[in-house]
């Protein structure tokens, strides 16, 4: 038996950190809609809760990780259930939104292969020697059927520490520092400001081992970070300015749903949670909103081909013009910033105007933006091209997070209530840095750690 848990409502009384443990344990997920309006967030709501009922599902699944000689599976992240004295993660559902996360430790040597000879090519793995993992899952499918779905990745090994820096995946080390620090609050363990303190730190180390043993050359007054990286101190300092990490917070709950969320998120999700995708809906080049072009030698229908996305631009205020419309993609939800000198013609190809009725009776008027409302309610995209671009835009955005929230709409006088300019100064009493004093931090601080010769 898995639990999909939908709380939408105002009650501040609902205890999340309670409820939320059901999905967490039986491989569910959790949402949580705050302050649900239902003329803004009810169709956004009715399409998930509909995407959690419909989409391909495998059922009474079970999962287990094992690994060659010299390597060991150590920690294990998401929401599962794990029998004691064992190491399978068991699921009474596992959908296309489940993750689940693993750390691989190096506990001996590992057999490189330099003694077996391949005759077949050079460059090519030897299955006999190289180091693997392999995930096998065992599941029900929906016709009642008793499958089993085995992966098995073969590795190639090396003695140089700058090639493994070449081959970090930084969305998969963002995403193992937040789910391990996100299960550290949830469980009880650590506090907020420790966990806080320790993704710092940890990403200031990966930063200078690489400074120390792959970079011996460069000048002590500067910051070198490695190639698969570059990204990684921005995306620490939006994490640790987000509300799942940040402190003090405005709701506890919201705290809650956040960290609960991380942890059966995917690495794209908590990406955007990290660093949000903000996009100007406004002034989309020609190619947004509008399917890629087939690749010539895969013989597919064009229906299948994604819809371009406009461009992103920097998290900072600076780049929220009073001309601009801009879409706000945090990972979790959504949100509009209209300026005050925005054309009309693109406030009306980009929102439709909604009536809704209040408890008194009186009938107000509220824009929302296209693609979040039933397509019978946008009977003016036909008429309007550039209408129908920002709709397919918007769509695909949602269609790709999971759980999103209906979206949010502000004037420019309201930016500062949007979470989402993290490269900018402020926005959290326990670490306000901006993105230039952020980078001078980690800098001072791998100087520091350089000259004492110690590794925290």
């Amino acid at each position: 038996i898995s639990t999909d848990i939908f709380i939408a409502g105002t009650l501040s009384q609902v205890d999340l950190a309670t409820v939320f443990r059901l999905p967490k344990h039986c491989g569910g997920q959790s949402l949580y809609y705050n302050g649900y309006v239902g003329w803004r967030d009810g169709d956004v709501f009715a399409r998930e809760l509909v995407r959690a009922v419909s989409s391909i599902r495998a059922f009474e699944a079970m999962a287990r990780i094992r690994v060659s000689t010299g390597l060991d599976s150590t920690e294990y992240f998401g929401h599962f259930g794990r029998p004691l004295k064992s190491q399978e993660m068991n699921c009474g559902v596992m959908g296309t939104e489940t993750t689940l996360a693993c750390t691989i430790s190096h506990e001996a040597n590992i057999d490189d292969g330099s003694n077996t000879v391949d005759t077949r090519s050079s460059n090519m793995v030897n299955f006999f020697t190289a180091p693997c993992i392999q995930i096998a899952t065992l599941y029900t499918d929906p016709t009642g059927q008793r499958r089993i779905r085995v992966h098995t990745f073969f590795f190639t090994t090396t003695t140089s520490l700058p090639d493994i820096f070449k081959a970090a995946d930084v969305d998969c080390v963002l995403a193992l520092l937040t789910k391990r620090a996100a299960q550290a609050i949830v469980s009880g363990n650590e506090p907020i400001a420790k966990v806080r303190d320790s993704i710092i730190s940890k990403s200031i180390h990966m930063l200078y081992v690489y400074r120390k043993f792959c970079a011996t050359s460069a000048s002590s007054g500067q910051l070198i970070l490695p190639e698969a990286l570059k990204i990684l101190p921005v995306s620490i300092l939006g994490l640790v300015k987000s509300i799942a990490f940040a402190q003090p917070t405005t709701s506890f709950n919201e705290r809650v749903a956040a960290l609960f969320r991380i942890g059966w998120a995917g690495p794209a999700g908590i990406a955007a949670y990290s660093y949000p995708r903000l996009y100007s809906l406004g002034d989309m080049p020609p190619e947004a909103g509008i399917r890629f072009p087939p690749i010539p030698t895969y013989k597919l229908d064009e229906s299948f081909e994604p819809i371009a996305l406009p461009p992103s631009i920097p998290a900072c205020r600076d780049h929220m013009l009073p001309n601009r419309v801009m879409l706000i993609d945090s990972g979790f939800e959504l949100c509009t910033v209209i300026g005050d000198q925005v054309d009309p013609e693109v406030i009306s190809s980009c929102f439709v105007v909604k009536e809704y009725a209040q408890p008194n009776g009186a009938i107000n008027r509220a824009l929302i933006l296209r693609g979040t409302v039933p397509a019978e309610d946008n009977t003016s995209q036909t008429q309007d091209p550039y209408a129908e671009r920002v709709r397919k835009v918007v769509e695909r955005v949602i269609e790709k997070r999971f759980g999103i929230q209906g979206v949010h709409v502000f004037n420019l006088d309201q930016a500062h209530l949007v979470r989402a300019f993290i490269e900018d100064k402020g926005g959290n009493a326990g670490f306000s840095l901006g993105y230039v004093e952020m980078l001078k931090f980690i800098h001072r601080k791998i100087m520091d750690l350089y000259s004492s010769d110690s590794i925290p």
